[in-house]
């Protein structure tokens, strides 16, 4: 038993041992470690998930630890997320006040008009109803657009690579992503005052792949995100190369 724990080790799983995303290597792996591979795999995972907060949902949803019931379209099999972030949520202050504010227009418009004794008969009952629900249309319409748009414009840790989805309601998404074992440096800024008071910031991850540089934006507790990235990337680097 302890031979075989200490087979397990780091440095004695060959490189390349762990696999690519999606790669197929079962005609790659020695005989010696054919046996092994779930085994190795149940290591990663434990390692992973020391690194990992225990489920929690925290401001409003803009960050999730260990999310249930989620899923994402290009998952593999086994994937499992460990971080979903979105934009903070005070970043959704800006357009929620604007749209108050363009909400109560009409309103002020009737004021003055009244103040100012101004005769409106010209406009039929029937027009002023049907100026207000296509004004007030356009406001509801923007404020579904801004919110799918927070809610969907998200960034996911899983415990094989990062990924960033950019969504736009009406042109649908993009994805970037990088493995974990391509992340060289995660880098955290810095946002101000503000951003220091309510815990949000953005991080920059540096990548070898294609994807070159991955950047986190105004998402909340970017430090502990920072900080978990680094320690799973270390973790699956250590168990496929050995470092």
């Amino acid at each position: 038993m302890n031979n075989q724990q200490n087979n397990l080790q780091p440095e004695n799983i060959p490189q390349g041992y762990y696999p690519q995303q999606g790669q197929d290597i079962s005609n790659q792996i020695p005989p010696s470690y054919a046996a092994n591979i779930n085994n190795v795999k149940q290591l990663i995972d434990q390692e992973i998930d020391k690194a990992v907060p225990k489920e929690l949902s925290r401001w409003f949803g803009s960050i999730q630890y260990r999310p249930k019931r989620m899923k994402f379209a290009t998952q593999n099999v086994g994937e499992k997320i460990y971080i979903l972030v979105r934009m903070h949520w005070i970043r959704n202050l800006g357009w929620i006040m604007n749209n108050i504010f363009y909400a109560n227009i009409p309103f002020v418009i009737l004021l003055i008009l009244q103040l100012l004794k101004t005769d409106i008969q010209f406009l039929s009952l029937r027009l002023f109803v049907i100026l207000l629900l296509a004004y007030y249309s356009i406001i509801f319409t923007n404020i579904i657009r801004q919110f799918y748009d927070w809610y969907y414009d998200v960034y996911i840790v899983t415990n094989e690579r990062i990924l960033d989805y950019t969504f736009s309601p009406f042109r649908g998404y993009e994805v970037t992503e990088a493995p974990l074992a391509s992340i060289e440096d995660v880098e955290e800024r810095s946002l101000g005052l503000l951003a220091d008071l309510f815990n949000y910031g953005t991080i920059k991850a540096r990548t070898a792949s294609n994807a070159g540089e991955l950047s986190f934006d105004y998402i909340a507790d970017p430090t502990r995100v920072r900080d978990i990235i680094m320690d799973l990337a270390k973790i699956i680097k250590m168990y496929r190369y050995g470092d």
